[in-house]
């Protein structure tokens, strides 16, 4: 299906929304009002330009849900091997704040300490 070209206020906002995918702030950016930014994303060319060009840079990045999603995973699991309890070095009981939380270690364990785990 296609539509009508975009306007020049219709293609500066596109390509303002892309930068963080915000309607209000692109329009705002785009010196458009922020109610416009509403009926601007309703319009089928707007909404198949940003759509085109969301493809265009996922194929161009190689970046896409996916890749996004096992990549926090993979951080995920990295923090968690990484982030243990914070021992005191004597008692080796967990040590807490002034507060009563219980504080955490991100330094690698020592040879001792991994013979505990």
């Amino acid at each position: 299906m296609s539509y009508k070209p975009l306007t020049p206020r219709q293609s500066l906002f596109v390509a303002e929304y892309l930068k963080d995918l915000n309607a209000s702030a692109a329009a705002r950016r785009a010196k458009l009002s922020v109610k416009s930014a509403d009926r601007l994303m309703r319009l089928p060319g707007v909404k198949t330009a940003i759509e085109a060009a969301k493809k265009q840079r996922s194929e161009a990045t190689g970046i896409d849900a996916e890749w996004v999603l096992k990549e926090a995973v993979a951080l995920y699991q990295r923090c968690i091997n990484e982030i243990r309890p914070a021992l005191h070095p004597k008692t080796r009981r967990q040590m807490t704040d002034d507060h009563g939380n219980k504080l955490l270690s991100s330094t690698p364990p020592s040879p001792r300490e991994r013979s505990n785990l």
